[in-house]
Formats: structure tokens, sequence, C-alpha cells
């Protein structure tokens, strides 16, 4: 029964994993503040770098268990009967309770401080992989924003194609254009047309990128909420530079294990000093011949090593390597921040400098637009320069909301190079 019972709890067990391992289905606007909480925690990477922090948490309590009070209880039931030998029937039932203490080992201590860092450090490797997991579908949500506003620009494009198109079929009517013209419309439109289409189709794509991303099903009817809108960032180099040396996962993950790998080596010197520990046993029953109902021993004992073959003093060039090992990796770290820290700041300037110059186009453009408009109304104008203005607002347009993306995943970049854990790019 109680085999049963069990079988049952295990299979329970592995349904609720598998459960919350599936992919979950969701409809719905998604906004970009939602997108990151959901990833925080679904990301794949993120999953794996929780499981090996478990991992290494468990290792740090064993590595604690050995330099802690040790507490067990025993039953001894013995029966002799070997008269052969000259021995006498003996009979013995005792229950005993044993302790243990370690007074001075150095090397355990120091060994349990050394995986307890290390610990610290596999939990800094689950915010690395957050941050990189939050960035990354801060760029996929983007580029969904992106290709979601290419379909709003791309069918006014084709609507005002298609009313140029009605007005020239007007004039045309009334004899005021001729008939040849109206192909130089319609091919506009078809093209406008086949432009909307492939916007459709990217938007799609990008969305399904984004469902995969969240751990969403890709049946999911997930619509990006919010609107491509520059993002409001005044953090300088200096600061950024700052806050990444402080708070960058990766830079404050390599100085734990800087400080797990330098205790190690204490620990490993350590092994030269002398270990003493304390022990004490009590017992209670019954034996016979009467051996005494209940007793007691306490001991101290200590130990030291003389030849070991040489193996406490290659315990310590290991640790040695370790901790070279450890500060190459630290050393290695604060450059790579450094340099993504640069490049984040290089590609947001030039973003800033584009979208402005994107917004002065796009200003341009619709003038232009107005006028050539104006010309032809007044038959001033002939309807190719109308079709051109068209044309060049229309890819005005997309400039600009490529240029806002553009900078808000610069923002994001920066952010990411620095550790910042926040959610990014969202407007308080």
């Amino acid at each position: 029964m109680r085999k049963a019972a069990a079988m049952c709890i295990v299979f329970s067990a592995f349904l609720l994993t598998s459960a919350l391992a599936d992919p979950v289905r969701y409809d719905g606007d998604l906004s970009l503040a939602q997108a990151v909480a959901r990833v925080r925690d679904a990301d794949f990477d993120v999953r794996l770098a929780q499981a090996e922090a478990e991992g290494a948490g468990a290792q740090a309590a064993s590595a604690r268990a050995l330099y802690l009070p040790q507490l067990s209880v025993s039953e001894t039931s013995l029966k002799a009967d070997i008269p052969q030998l000259g021995m006498p029937i003996a009979r013995q039932t005792y229950l005993s309770l044993n302790a243990s203490l370690p007074l001075l080992s150095a090397n355990q201590r120091l060994s349990a401080q050394a995986a307890a860092l290390a610990g610290s450090a596999s939990v800094l490797s689950v915010d690395e992989s957050r941050n990189d997991a939050v960035y990354g579908v801060i760029k996929i949500y983007r580029r969904a924003q992106l290709d979601t506003a290419l379909v709003s620009a791309r069918t006014v494009a084709l609507q005002d194609q298609q009313r140029h198109l009605h007005n020239t079929a007007l004039r045309v009517a009334g004899g005021k254009t001729a008939r040849y013209v109206l192909a130089r419309d319609r091919a506009a439109v078809a093209s406008a047309q086949q432009d909307l289409q492939d916007a459709l189709a990217q938007r799609d794509e990008t969305t399904n990128d984004l469902k995969a991303a969240l751990d969403y099903t890709i049946d999911s009817k997930v619509r990006v909420a919010d609107s491509p809108n520059p993002v409001p960032f005044a953090l300088t180099q200096t600061q950024a530079l700052a806050r990444a040396d402080q708070s960058r996962p990766a830079i404050v993950s390599a100085r734990l294990q800087v400080a797990s790998a330098r205790t190690r080596l204490r620990a490993a010197r350590a092994a030269y000093a002398p270990a003493i520990s304390a022990t004490g046993q009590t017992y209670n029953g019954s034996s016979a011949p009467a051996l005494g109902p209940s007793g007691y021993q306490v001991g101290v004992a200590a130990s030291l090593p003389l030849i070991d073959g040489g193996a406490r003093s290659a315990a310590v060039r290991q640790a040695s390597s370790e901790v070279h090992r450890a500060e190459a990796q630290l050393d290695r770290a604060r450059l790579f921040a450094e340099r993504d820290v640069a490049n984040a700041y290089s590609e947001l300037q030039t973003a800033s400098i584009n979208l402005r110059t994107a917004r002065t186009a796009l200003a341009d453009a619709q003038e232009q637009l107005r006028i050539a408009e104006l010309r032809e109304a007044s038959g001033k104008g002939i309807n190719l320069e109308t079709l051109d203005a068209l044309a060049v607002a229309a890819n005005a347009r997309e400039s600009v909301l490529a240029a806002i993306i553009r900078y808000s995943d610069a923002v994001a970049g920066v952010q990411h190079a620095t550790g910042d854990l926040s959610i990014k790019g969202v407007n308080p």
C-alpha cells in the first residue's frame, strides 16, 4: 500500500513538473513590462542557471555541515554463542547517543567559507543570465513594435496612393489629365500593396519569435501593446562605467570567485595545521553477563599529518593556480564591461543623431508632399512629382520608426552593459 502511494506521489510530481515546463497559451495585448516580467523566470537559460545555483548551494551546505556539531543515535543488539572458542553465551542490547564537535579544524572551516562564496557567485550567474534574457526579449519586442508600426505606416501609404489614384481617375475623366498617367498610379498602388504584405508577413514572423522567447505556444494570439516611443535616458558614460564595475553580475560574480579561490588556498595551507575534535557517547541498555545498564565516554582527538607523500603541497599548488585563474577571469570581466559600455554609448550617440535627422527628413518630406499636391491641383506640377513625394514621405515615416527603435535598443544596450536588472526601456 505504501509503495503504491509513493508511486502516485512521484507520478503526480512528474505531471506537475511537465505542466510547468510546457509552453503556456497567451491571448491578448502584451506590454514590454509584461514581457520582461515573463522572461525573468521563463527563459530557458535562466532556468538552467537557477538549477546550477541550487546545486552550488547544496554543495556549500554540505561543506558547512562538516564543520558543525554532529549528533547520531545508534542501536546495538548482539547475541554471541561460541563455546568452541571458550566464550560464554552473551547478549547485549544498547541504545547509544553519539556526538562530535570540531574544536580546531581550519581546513574544514575555510573550505566551508569558500563553498559559500562559490554558491553566492552561482546565484549571481542567475542574475547574469536574467540580464541577458531581459536584454534579448527587449530587442525582440522592439522589433515586433517596429514591424507592427510598419504595417500601420504602409497601410497609410497604400491609402495615400489609392486616394491619389482616385483623384487622377477623376481628372482623366474630366479630360484634364492624359489616360496613360493612370498606369503610373496603378503601379504605385500595386507597389504599396506589396510593401504592406511584406510588412504583415514580417510582423507575424517577429511575433512568433517573441512567443518562443517567452515560452508561449506558437498559436497564441499575442498583440504588441506598446507603441514605439523614444526612451528617456540621462546616464553619462562615466556613471555607466562606475555602475558596471559595481553591479554587473559578471564582475561581481568574478570577484566572489576570486575570494572563494583565495579562501580555498588558505584552506589548503591550513591542512598543515593540527586538527582537534571532541567526541562523546552515552549508552543505555542491558547485557548478560551484566556489564552495567548505562555509561558514557568523552574524548578529545588531535591529529597532525607529518608525511603525506606530497598531497598537501600539491593541493596548495592546485589552489594557487585556481586563484590565478579567477583573477584573470575578473580582469577579463572588467575589460569586457568597459568595452561593452563604450560600444553601447557609441551606438547610443549614433542612434540619437540619426533620430534627429530622420525627424528632420520627415518634416521636409511632408512639406515637399504638400507642395507637390498643391502644384498638381493647380495644374503647375506633374503627376510624377506627387508620386515621388508620396514615396519619399512614406520612406521618411518608416525611417523615423526605425530610428526610434534603434535609439530605444541603444538605451537598453547601455543598461545591459552596466548590469542594470531593472525593466529596461519601460517608461515609468
